[in-house]
């Protein structure tokens, strides 16, 4: 396939004077939208800040497209259910480890089947994080599972920012 095929053209991106094909905007992208999500986490510096750069890398790696306005609002709701639920079986069946091991196993087991399914990998390995990692804190201290919930909350939102600007700016 020559480099003048149709195919190759219908695929590049004029930016300014410049060419470029998609792997070049795509790579441009993940440059920009790592600096702009780092530049977000240390200008606010709030807690666990380094989870938004993680985050929007995430979104920038896979080759779906940009999220629409819906999808990034069910993320990040989606992403609060799970933190609330997080914290929720923490402060209440973590006493009742016959009740709170098997709920577990079903949550995990129904986590594993909608990413079986083809649903995006991206949010099925942020739920087990909050699912998972927020009823062991709330093991050492409540205070700071609400901590932790609320950081990844807070850093999910402000990825579907970045990842929305990143994707207007290029």
């Amino acid at each position: 396939m020559s480099a003048d095929s149709p195919a190759v053209t219908a695929i590049t991106s004029s930016i300014g004077r410049w060419q470029l094909d998609m792997r070049s905007l795509r790579v441009l992208r993940y440059a920009l939208g790592s600096t702009i999500a780092m530049a977000v986490a240390l200008g606010f510096n709030w807690q666990l800040s380094f989870l938004t750069p993680v985050l929007a890398l995430s979104f920038f790696a896979s080759p779906t497209p940009r999220p629409t306005l819906k999808q990034g609002v069910i993320f990040v709701a989606v992403i609060a259910v799970a933190c609330l639920a997080g914290l929720k079986l923490g402060q209440y069946l973590l006493s009742y480890p016959l009740v709170y091991i098997p709920f577990t196993g079903l949550v995990l087991f129904r986590i594993f089947y909608m990413m079986a399914s083809g649903r995006s990998p991206l949010l099925t390995m942020w739920l087990l994080i909050a699912l998972l990692v927020i009823p062991l804190i709330t093991i050492t201290s409540p205070a700071i599972a609400n901590m932790v919930a609320a950081g990844i909350l807070t850093g999910a939102a402000a990825t579907v920012g970045v990842v929305w600007l990143a994707y207007g700016v290029l």
